[in-house]
């Protein structure tokens, strides 16, 4: 027996599945018409976002280039101004050519937008440029080299005394790190030579000598040679040490250093005062290359061997030449040394100014005065003459006296203080290497 609910009549059956299979018809019909509809709206929302975002760009570009417009204006109005007021008189080809340049670099993003600062800092590159000779082949160049001397001059200018040393604008100012180290190529010192202690003592026994070396100490007691350490030791005060040179833009620092110190070992020994050929060793050392580098070792080789002529008979000429030496005196040396570490100090620099290797760096090449504690570079990479170590009361601390061939402008009147670390080679490497002319 059935529920009376169900439908026996068979055409009411074959009704209701009609109506069924209409609903779902009608449904999947709604739906298929939805589809597109969907799709539409999506592309609609899509579309005004990325309009959106076109617009905002937009906004955002053009508020940017009306902004640097107006900076650029007024960047102009008031560089006009500063320079008609306070600079009245400067020619109007060199007011134009300032005015045409700083403004490029302002619109560029390379300047603030302190009108007074450029322009110090642009006279300060025009007086840079006069007093090294500089002369660039295009604008572009000249350009580059002026925002380089702006860090470097805002650097120097911007010093705040915290540390021992001052910085100060020289030959370098206009040189990228990478330029400055391409100047000065690795060094690779020699290994050290025999020395018996006794030996070298016995040759530094002689009256001139020992008269040089109490100057040096700045004492008037008798010195104990077999207990000089070197400390509180200063050639100059005996007039040991020779002249400050400049290497110009000849890379032979390597020849000027050896030069420095022959010169200095016959002042200190014999009270003989010599200004001797570097221009020899640039063209004649035939196991070194001139102004693109050389080794110490065989420039003393070369004075031992063959000696030196004056300066004044083989001047400097800033470039290496093929070898041609005029018939004149020679110096030469007996013998040398090499020595190493504390023997630096000990031996080479208590006997005469030395030669010894330095790893220079672009900080260092800032330095004006005071005791040098800054960053030095990461290998051997120039040669100079030791002439002393000294004690500073202001800063209280120990240093090395170097005489540098980067002329007289360069650091104090040629010299640097560089700090006494006790540690390791010391800095900069100073207690790396050295080399000293000695009797046989």
């Amino acid at each position: 027996m059935y529920s009376s609910s169900v439908v026996s009549n068979p055409n009411e059956r074959l009704v209701n599945n009609r109506v069924e299979n209409d609903l779902e018809s009608s449904d999947d019909t709604l739906s298929t018409q939805a589809k597109p509809v969907s799709r539409l709206l999506t592309r609609k929302l899509l579309l005004g976002v990325v309009v959106l975002f076109f617009l905002a760009g937009v906004s955002v570009v053009s508020y940017f280039l009306f902004s640097k417009y107006k900076m650029l204006n007024k960047f102009k109005r008031e560089l006009d101004d500063h320079l008609t007021k306070d600079f009245p008189n400067l020619e109007r080809s060199k007011r134009d050519t300032c005015f045409d340049e700083l403004t490029r670099l302002f619109g560029d993003g390379f300047l603030s937008d302190d009108p007074k600062l450029e322009y110090e800092v642009y006279r300060e590159f025009e007086e840079f440029n006069s007093k090294y000779n500089r002369r660039h082949a295009t604008q572009q160049e000249r350009l580059n080299r002026l925002v380089t001397f702006r860090s470097n001059y805002l650097e120097v200018k911007e010093q705040k005394g915290d540390e021992p040393y001052v910085k100060g604008i020289n030959r370098f100012s206009d040189l990228t790190e990478r330029e400055f180290y391409k100047l000065f190529p690795v060094m690779k010192p020699p290994k050290a030579t025999y020395s018996n202690g006794y030996y070298l003592l016995s040759h530094m026994a002689n009256k001139t000598y020992l008269k040089n070396l109490k100057k040096a100490l700045n004492t008037d007691e008798d010195v104990d040679l077999a207990k000089l350490t070197g400390e509180n030791l200063d050639w100059r005060r005996s007039s040991s040490v020779t002249s400050v040179k400049d290497q110009s833009n000849c890379g032979g620092c390597w020849a000027f250093s050896t030069v420095g110190s022959v010169e200095g070992y016959y002042m200190s020994h014999f009270d003989k005062s010599y200004e001797l050929s570097v221009q020899e060793l640039l063209d004649c050392d035939s196991f070194s290359n001139g102004c693109q580098g050389g080794l110490l070792e065989s420039a003393y080789e070369y004075v031992r061997k063959y000696g030196l002529v004056s300066a004044k008979d083989l001047p400097f000429v800033d470039k290496a030449r093929r070898c041609s030496v005029p018939k004149a005196k020679k110096v030469s040396v007996p013998s040398y040394h090499v020595f190493k570490g504390k023997e630096v100090m000990t031996r080479s620099l208590t006997s005469s100014p030395c030669s010894v290797y330095l790893s220079v760096s672009p900080e260092l090449a800032k330095y004006k005065s005071g005791v040098f504690t800054g960053e030095c570079g990461k290998s051997l990479n120039h040669a100079v003459v030791l002439v002393g170590e000294g004690y500073d009361e202001v800063t209280k601390k120990r240093y090395w006296v170097v005489q540098n061939s980067w002329g007289t402008d360069w650091g104090e009147n040629g010299y640097m203080r560089l700090e006494r670390t006790n540690m390791g080679t010391d800095k900069c490497g100073v207690l790396d290497t050295s080399m000293s002319a000695f009797e046989l």
